[in-house]
C-alpha cells in the first residue's frame, strides 16, 4: 500500500531460522527500529538498509521464526551519495 504522496519503500525480510543457521543469525528487537542493517563483503562492511520493525512472537526474545522488515537503501545510493560529497557543507 502507497505511502503518503503515493510513496513506496522497497523493503527486505529477513528470517530468524534454526535450520541452515549461520553463527552470526540474529533478529531485530524492541528499539531497533531506525537502525542499521550493514552487510559484508570482501571489501568489509556496507550500509545496506534502516529497520523499519519485526514481526515477533514474544516481546521479551527472539523466537525462531520471528520476521525483521529494512528498508533496502540501494535505490536511493545515488541521493546518499551526493548528500555524503566530499567538501559538502554541513547544515
Amino acid at each position: 500500500m502507497p505511502g503518503p504522496q503515493g510513496t513506496r519503500t522497497l523493503v527486505f525480510v529477513t528470517v530468524f531460522r534454526d535450520a541452515d543457521a549461520t553463527p552470526f543469525e540474529a533478529q531485530a528487537g524492541v528499539g531497533d527500529s531506525g537502525g542499521p542493517v550493514f552487510v559484508e563483503s570482501g571489501k568489509g562492511h556496507a550500509l545496506a538498509g534502516v529497520m523499519l520493525g519485526a514481526a515477533a512472537q514474544s516481546p521479551v526474545a527472539a523466537i525462531f521464526g520471528d520476521r525483521t522488515y529494512a528498508a533496502d537503501l540501494s535505490v536511493y545510493r545515488e541521493g546518499i551519495r551526493k548528500v555524503m560529497a566530499p567538501g559538502r557543507p554541513a547544515k
